[in-house]
């Protein structure tokens, strides 16, 4: 099996792999590149003009490099309010999303730092969802899983939530899907580990 890492600017983690090409994005303390491959500070303006920027033509091809039969992104510790370069994370997220084309992504657990969300109506799930990653082309299926933060909150609302967004899909805190692209089939187990720690 082909396997590409890349790194993203410095920071805590943001790899990005083929399994013919698998996202893996953590959206904490990291920098991003805007078009032109410079490094893009944290600011909100800059994620904003990110997003506004045409895709470099070299950046496109290093980009499309990625692509693979099946290909998504795999992001946790996300939930910032938009600080912490969330918002440019997620502007990047959303630029190579829609230079690669990626089929769904994993949200595997710290959607909502730092203390999980109330209800299904908690304005967390706009704040650290819904309105940072907003690109259309990650308007697509967001399979969720838990993490230890989402046990501070209501871990039912997280459950719940499927019912309220179109694409937050979190059937249950155990669950498997099976994913067929281009005949290749990937399966993702996904595993509620928090109250396997003491």
């Amino acid at each position: 099996m082909k396997k590409k890492v890349a790194r993203v600017g410095g920071g805590r983690t943001m790899a990005v792999l083929s399994l013919a090409a698998m996202m893996f994005l953590g959206s904490m303390g990291m920098q991003a590149q805007n078009a032109d491959g410079a490094q893009a500070c944290c600011k909100a303006k800059v994620a904003t003009a990110a997003v506004a920027q045409p895709i470099a033509d070299d950046v496109r091809a290093e980009w499309q490099q990625l692509k693979g039969d099946v290909t998504l992104y795999m992001t946790n510790d996300m939930g910032r309010n938009g600080y912490y370069d969330q918002k440019t994370v997620a502007a990047t997220m959303g630029r190579m999303a829609e230079a690669i084309d990626i089929e769904f992504v994993l949200a595997a657990g710290d959607v909502h730092h730092f203390e999980g969300v109330r209800s299904t109506q908690d304005p967390l799930w706009m704040t650290n969802f819904e309105l940072i990653y907003d690109h259309p082309d990650l308007k697509m299926p967001w399979d969720a899983i838990m993490g230890n933060h989402e046990y501070r909150g209501s871990t039912q609302a997280v459950l719940d939530y499927d019912r309220i967004s179109r694409r937050w899909e979190m059937p249950a805190r155990y669950y498997t899907k099976t994913f067929n692209e281009e005949g290749t089939t990937v399966r993702v187990v996904w595993l509620d580990t928090t109250p396997l720690i003491d």
